[in-house]
């Protein structure tokens, strides 16, 4: 009996033992496993030119910081995009993702079923198919875009843009992935193989965004609505932009694991999801009205068109009670713009100029970096990309958006030349843009006190062009090209 007893005590150890040794492997294991993960997490840095301030403390350190850190949307992209699946991945991917035994083409849940339109949803005027002789959308796009433009004069009222926009409110979507790194949320979509940024809606048309003019996410409809202006005005630097609803449903089969591991049901049976991106989290998830989502579709660019991202020398200090130092020094453009001839800041003179008077009508106060081709010579193009924050509140116009116009006093004459045609016309601008955004599936996209903004911002930027001619006579102020001797 002692004997038995022994050998049970015996065994009893051995096996504890062994369990205790196969527990200290795998938590070794699942230690170096979560050393290499931290290892691998991309540090995020701060603003160029900015360093997060280790003196605030609390709840002001916290808003300092995460408000710093709002500022790098677009720092990161190229690298990011190098991450995305292209062209022939698309569509291995999408066939893998795709129902066994069909392709993706066959399957009804990749039609556009009604409900993706939606009640209060139309394609508008929108022509129908291929464009003019039955070009291909994607293929059109790639030909038009040039350094300092992204489609031909005569374009924007083309059948060739009714196309593409038309493409992107209705074709197939092979992938629904996250965004690329930032501090908005978006995803990423591909529809055949042309990448398009999907933003969500985030709030009902009327809403007035209170607070800084910088405040809030950014609009889906603003996107919209910046497109349109941005081509009414002439400049033809903003990417084409369409308004679509996703039945997140329907593209569950092609979305990625990462982007479905943010899924969720809201407490009243919405689908929401909250990507990835630096400050996106589940408490400010975008949610679909049931599995219906309207966003606004923005059209990447081609490969080769490389983007340089720079510090906008208006960059505001986004610090309460802390100002930059153009906003209390009216000589700042004279002395850091104007007079550094050997400087990128000094080529980009019209440029700022152009994109202020492009912001203000659109109440846009959140341009803290600004995008150009990055091989252009000089300066090149200031980009019209990410118009998010734009028409927030209709009661408010931002005065200091006009900083680099009331204080350079420099304004392209082709900028002068379309503004004093707008000014001096029928139809308003208002009007000629809620026309153009007719066309756009979302319609309305912007309510009738965002439209009456536009033409009061109008006028206030007609007044600060002639307070200009009267401070520096009005064959300085006007600018065919800048430098002026070059």
């Amino acid at each position: 009996m002692k004997l038995k007893h022994r050998v049970i005590v015996t065994g009893t150890l051995f096996l504890g033992m062994s369990v205790l040794f196969l527990v200290g492997i795998l938590f070794a294991s699942s230690r170096e496993d979560a050393a290499e993960t931290v290892k691998n997490v991309p540090k995020v840095e701060p603003p160029v030119g900015e360093e997060q301030d280790p003196d605030l403390q609390g709840e002001e350190g916290l808003e300092r910081n995460r408000r710093l850190q709002q500022k790098v949307d677009h720092t990161n992209r190229d690298e990011a995009l190098e991450k995305q699946p292209r062209g022939p991945e698309v569509k291995e991917l999408a066939a893998q993702r795709g129902p066994k035994g069909r392709e993706l083409s066959d399957d009804p849940q990749f039609k556009i079923p009604p409900e993706i339109i939606g009640e209060g949803l139309r394609v508008g005027d929108l022509r129908d198919g291929v464009g003019e002789e039955g070009r291909d959308p994607w293929k059109v796009w790639g030909s038009w875009v040039r350094q300092d433009h992204f489609y031909p004069d005569d374009a924007f009222w083309s059948a060739d843009m009714d196309s593409i926009l038309h493409a992107m409110a209705t074709y197939p979507i092979l992938s629904f992935d996250v965004g690329h790194r930032g501090t908005q949320l978006k995803a990423s979509m591909f529809l055949g193989e042309q990448r398009t940024a999907f933003k969500p809606r985030r709030y009902q048309r009327d809403e007035v965004i209170q607070g800084d003019p910088y405040a809030g996410f950014d609009r889906h409809n603003a996107e919209i609505a910046g497109f349109h202006l941005d081509g009414l005005l002439g400049f033809r630097i903003a990417p084409p932009v369409v308004g679509r609803r996703v039945n997140l449903t329907y593209v569950w089969p092609v979305t990625t694991d990462t982007l479905r591991n943010t899924y969720f049901k809201d407490t009243y049976g919405n689908t929401c999801f909250y990507g990835k991106c630096y400050y996106c989290r589940k408490e400010e998830a975008a949610c679909a009205n049931g599995e219906v989502m309207e966003g606004s579709v923005t059209l990447w660019l081609p490969e080769w068109y490389e983007l340089k991202t720079r510090r906008h020398p208006y960059q505001r200090t986004y610090r309460p009670n802390h100002k930059a130092k153009w906003e209390t020094d009216d000589l700042y453009c004279n002395n850091y713009i104007i007079s550094k001839s050997d400087s990128d800041y000094f080529y980009g003179l019209l440029e700022f100029t152009d994109s202020c008077i492009f912001d203000f009508l659109m109440g846009n106060a959140d341009r803290h970096h600004y995008e150009t081709y990055a091989k252009a010579s000089k300066h090149g193009k200031l980009l019209h990309i990410d118009n998010g924050k734009s028409f927030g509140n209709p009661y408010h116009d931002e005065m200091s958006i006009l900083a680099p116009l009331q204080q350079c006093c420099r304004v392209r004459q082709s900028t002068w030349d379309r503004l004093q045609e707008l000014i001096h016309s029928e139809p308003s601008l208002s009007q000629r843009l809620d026309q153009s955004m007719r066309r756009d599936p979302a319609y309305p996209i912007l309510t009738s006190l965002h439209l009456q903004a536009i033409d009061r911002r109008l006028d206030i930027i007609d007044k600060s062009i002639r307070d200009c001619f009267a401070a520096h006579g009005r064959d300085t102020v006007l600018c065919a090209k800048w430098p002026p001797d070059t």
